[in-house]
């Protein structure tokens, strides 16, 4: 059964009924939770990722920090960030290491050797 988190609606059988219930009108639903699975999805039937409040500031703080290490005068330590990620939990924390890596990777398999951000030399 997939219930709503949130709102007055009823369960329904199946992840597309549920979506399909939604398009009645929002009555306060966040969520589709699967009862049998413990999965939950958004209300667009996308599985999705739900954070404590103590994750999403910690998440709020490292984003404006990267935002911060874009400004051409202000510098900090590179620590800073990656000391902040293990407090995120390990499967999170682990999916931003595997992020970092596919990042890297793309950058070097664009730019080479370059210093990221750097410019071509004419």
């Amino acid at each position: 059964m997939f219930a709503f988190v949130g709102g007055k609606k009823r369960p329904k059988k199946t992840l597309e009924g549920a979506i399909r219930a939604l398009s009645d009108g929002y009555e306060g639903e966040k969520a589709i939770y699967n009862t049998e699975t413990g999965e939950i999805f958004s209300l667009s039937g996308e599985p999705t990722v739900l954070l404590t409040p103590s994750q999403y500031a910690l998440i709020k703080q490292i984003l404006g920090i990267c935002s911060l290490s874009t400004a051409p005068d202000f510098t900090f330590p590179k620590k800073t960030v990656g000391d902040m990620i293990p407090k995120l939990g390990p499967k999170l924390a682990r999916e931003a290491v595997l992020s970092a890596k596919d990042i890297y990777l793309n950058l070097r398999r664009r730019h080479g050797n370059r210093e990221p951000g750097g410019t071509d030399a004419p």
